[in-house]
């Protein structure tokens, strides 16, 4: 069995979503969410890049897009600093590191996120999550973003395993569910308050009950 998790807002929350946060800035006015996000993701999440450099990048994209941008500067360091702080202010779900050890112990296991380099680099750093899991697959290695089914396949077929006997657990409905279900694996969308430690012994409570009828 694999068990694939998302990052921000599965094992890590922050106190607000980061178009949240992005919309407080009174220089940018978001026409649509999910082009919002994917083009971010585009820009800033997809190579190894400074997330200055990103963030300049989506600038000139909304510009191109026909947003209205009247200082550039400005508003490269508004997005900025909302980023980091998201990436700041996130705390570990509650029973994270109990989660994950259960979870590694009955069966494979590895973050998919779409991060930066930067942001992912602040949290590994901090929470020490790739040492908790076997494999992590964010973005900006991978060149792959969710919800692209390549991002789902690619993870998969690193551990040779099946899509089947693929779990995975996300709080996007869009990003992390549906892709997971279009493939034929088990998925699960974990809300807020949410126990990851629960999900996760439903998730193997059949794997373990086998193991212990044949050890």
């Amino acid at each position: 069995m694999l068990i694939i998790f998302d990052l921000w807002g599965t094992l890590l929350i922050p106190p607000k979503t980061l178009i949240a946060r992005i919309r407080e800035i009174p220089l940018l006015e978001i026409r649509d969410k999910q082009e919002f996000i994917r083009l971010l993701e585009e820009a800033a999440y997809r190579k190894p890049i400074s997330l200055e450099e990103g963030v300049s990048q989506l600038i000139d994209t909304l510009i191109l897009k026909g947003y209205e941008i009247k200082n550039k500067e400005e508003l490269r360091q508004e997005l900025l600093r909302a980023i980091r702080q998201n990436t700041m202010e996130a705390k570990p779900r509650k029973e994270l590191r109990e989660a994950l050890i259960l979870a590694r112990k009955h069966a494979k296991t590895a973050i998919l996120s779409n991060t930066s380099k930067e942001s992912w680099m602040l949290i590994d750093k901090k929470y020490g999550l790739s040492g908790m899991v076997d494999e992590c697959f964010p973005s900006f290695k991978t060149g792959l973003l969710k919800p692209d089914l390549e991002a789902f396949i690619n993870v998969i077929s690193h551990f040779k395993e099946k899509a089947f006997n693929t779990v995975m657990i996300g709080d996007s409905y869009h990003s992390d569910y549906l892709p997971a279900r279009m493939l034929g694996m088990r998925a699960v969308l974990i809300k807020r308050d949410d126990s990851l430690l629960g999900i996760v012994k439903r998730t193997l409570s059949r794997k373990i009950r086998i193991e212990r009828r044949n050890p």
